[in-house]
């Protein structure tokens, strides 16, 4: 990349979302956050009783209804519909007026790690239980990872740069910052990029188990928690622009 561009091109933060476990909104979150609440419980999402781990972090009560339309959620895995909800969020914090921009120059660059793991243990399942002509006709185009970013660039239209990283637990940082590399080379002036996740189904869970990737340490946590790894799903964007070059 030209230095000269680097140097010059700032790269702002200018609205955030969030659909976690933690709370629903940027302003929940945080709040649990800076208290001590943590999003981590007991599953309740699937049965881990052959499982050591039996906590996890759920987006409980989950709603998709309240975030997006009804058709168009039916038609969306679980991780896509995190991240449409808190994209509608970052936009609304940012202040974005679609009608005032160039949707041709409004990117979507999104990471996850597995995409729709709940789709596809339920894909297997009728596969080897029904058949495979039974499978669900949205199944590839509902558990594909790259569809998060696809649906939020349908749902609001942005026909700019889009792109999904899946480099396991760092793709969401990988994409905030490769977002970043996106505007400064002039592909796109706004970019929405973040992570999400919804892998807690017993496929996710055993994957995991048999790496020992997960604490056996049951009792969900209490401030100060106790570090430990286990399954969590939700989506964090935010929404990134460049500014005017420094005089």
């Amino acid at each position: 990349m030209n230095e000269t561009l680097r140097a010059r091109t700032r790269v702002v933060v200018t609205g955030l979302g969030a659909i976690t476990p933690a709370g629903q909104t940027v302003a929940e979150f945080w709040d649990n956050l800076v208290n001590g609440r943590s999003g981590i419980d007991y599953m309740h999402l699937i049965d881990p009783v052959d499982f050591a781990c039996k906590v996890a972090g759920e987006v409980k009560a989950w709603e998709p209804k309240k975030f997006i339309e009804h058709k168009a959620a039916r038609r969306m895995a679980r991780f896509s519909q995190f991240m449409v909800a808190a994209a509608g969020q970052a936009f609304e914090d940012a202040g974005i007026d679609f009608d005032k921009e160039d949707r041709d120059r409004v990117g979507v660059l999104i990471g996850n790690g597995g995409g729709g793991y709940p789709d596809i243990q339920e894909g297997a399942e009728t596969l080897f239980n029904r058949g495979g002509m039974k499978l669900d006709p949205l199944y590839l185009a509902k558990s594909l990872g790259n569809m998060a970013a696809a649906q939020v660039a349908l749902q609001y239209n942005l026909r700019g740069y889009n792109g999904t990283i899946v480099t396991a637990c760092a793709a969401g940082t990988q994409g905030i910052g490769e977002a970043s590399m996106i505007i400064r080379s002039g592909r796109a002036e706004i970019v929405l990029t973040g992570g999400c996740e919804a892998g807690i189904t017993e496929l996710g869970l055993a994957g995991f188990s048999v790496m020992r990737a997960l604490t056996s340490n049951n009792e969900p946590p209490a401030p100060p928690a106790v570090p430990s790894t286990s399954l969590a799903t939700g989506s964090c964007p935010a929404r990134r622009r460049r500014l005017a070059p420094r005089k």
